[in-house]
């Protein structure tokens, strides 16, 4: 299929997906366009997002050697690299409509200390609750993601939505990872930000 084809009610995960699949007798050049068209439709889509956190790294003074820094760069960060300035700004986004693998390319992002004790668990958590789908569906990636980032970003807060889950057979190809997940934030209390009446 090519961009004429494509409908205007397609969403652009479903277009990303039709990008994905690999029709019989592709060449080498008709693969690589193919590969072209599914990552411009990813950057597209994360454009919106890179030029607010753009916004609020000029705002807070914050410059890179080699210009901006996208979400994907956050998630490729050097150890010891910290934007607490901008977890706000992942957090306001990864409620936004992207596209699948952009939603889970934030869920990296928001996988560090400074998302801890904010409302990004709570807010990762309710779009892992909307993700139930079967084994095999396109959401498997993000939702690995989410749990993963929960696990690390994740606190007591969780808990009884994380144990729903595990019961949840929709969720039985992630379940293992639940029941890790559980056992960490069981560990992790709360402790609400008192620096924000």
């Amino acid at each position: 299929m090519n961009d004429s084809s494509e409908s205007e009610n397609e969403t652009m995960d479903e277009r990303f997906r039709r990008l994905t699949v690999i029709p019989e007798n592709e060449t080498v050049d008709e693969r690589y366009d193919r590969y072209r068209r599914g990552s411009d439709l990813v950057n597209s889509d994360q454009r919106p997002l890179n030029r607010a956190l753009t916004e609020v790294n000029k705002k807070h003074g914050v410059t890179f050697a080699g210009g901006n820094i996208g979400v994907w760069g956050l998630v490729r960060h050097a150890p010891g690299f910290t934007y607490p300035h901008l977890i706000q700004t992942l957090i306001e986004h990864f409620r936004m409509p992207y596209m699948t693998q952009n939603k889970e390319t934030i869920a990296r992002a928001l996988m560090c200390k400074e998302a801890r004790n904010t409302e990004a668990p709570i807010v990762i958590m309710q779009e892992l609750k909307r993700r139930h789908s079967p084994k095999g569906s396109p959401d498997l990636f993000l939702r690995s993601a989410i749990v993963y980032s929960l696990s690390y970003i994740g606190d007591t807060r969780l808990v009884e939505d994380t144990i729903e889950l595990i019961a949840d057979d929709r969720y039985a190809d992630v379940r293992n990872d639940l029941e890790d997940m559980l056992r960490k934030i069981q560990k992790r209390k709360w402790k609400p930000d008192r620096s924000n009446p």
